[in-house]
């Protein structure tokens, strides 16, 4: 599986994850750093948080999952 992320919309990061659409933009998960301060997750050239983050998943077949749909 794959793993992806859109930024949410209540993170101060979310103008650097919505396209000239205002429509968020999926992300590729391109590693997970260790990182004191929290900044975990390394993708569009940065590092963000959990709470920043909407995950989702493409199964075998193509179809986006996502994760945390609760929140």
């Amino acid at each position: 599986m794959e793993l992806y992320a859109t930024i949410r919309e209540t993170s101060k990061y979310a103008s650097q994850g919505t396209a000239a659409t205002g429509k968020p933009i999926l992300f590729p998960i391109r590693a997970l750093q260790d990182d004191c301060c929290g900044y975990l997750f390394l993708l569009n050239s940065n590092q963000y948080r959990q709470n920043d983050l909407y995950f989702w998943v493409k199964t075998p077949g193509g179809k986006l999952v996502k994760l945390n749909p609760a929140q």
